[in-house]
């Protein structure tokens, strides 16, 4: 759900929910009660919307610390820390289209640069 929130940006719970349809169905109260509870740990914030009692959600920065613990834990329980592991993983569950190569190949120029 994050993930969507950081590729949509400020959205309603039925934007939300379309995004979230291609993977895993969820009603409109599943959705609304993750949100809340991301609120909660201070990951999302909401904010009334243009019409009605609409309301628009978004991902907070803090969001990004999340995902580099989740990373940092996936990261030692199942790839024993060794994060070639886990890229290699990750690249070989599916086929890389052209562009997405090419994202990866200037990642490793930058982090080859910066050494």
């Amino acid at each position: 759900m994050l993930a969507c929130l950081h590729e949509l940006g400020e959205v309603e719970v039925a934007e939300i929910r379309r995004a979230l349809a291609r993977f895993r169905p969820l009603s409109h109260a599943s959705v609304s009660t993750l949100l809340r509870r991301l609120e909660g740990r201070g990951l999302v914030s909401r904010r009334k919307g243009p019409v009605g009692k609409s309301l628009l959600w978004a991902a907070l920065p803090s969001a990004q610390a999340t995902y580099r613990g989740l990373l940092t834990r996936l990261l030692d329980r199942v790839f024993a820390g060794d994060p070639v592991r886990l890229v290699s993983s990750l690249v070989s569950s599916r086929r890389l289209s052209g562009e997405e190569l090419r994202r990866l190949r200037s990642i490793v120029d930058e982090l080859e640069a910066k050494r």
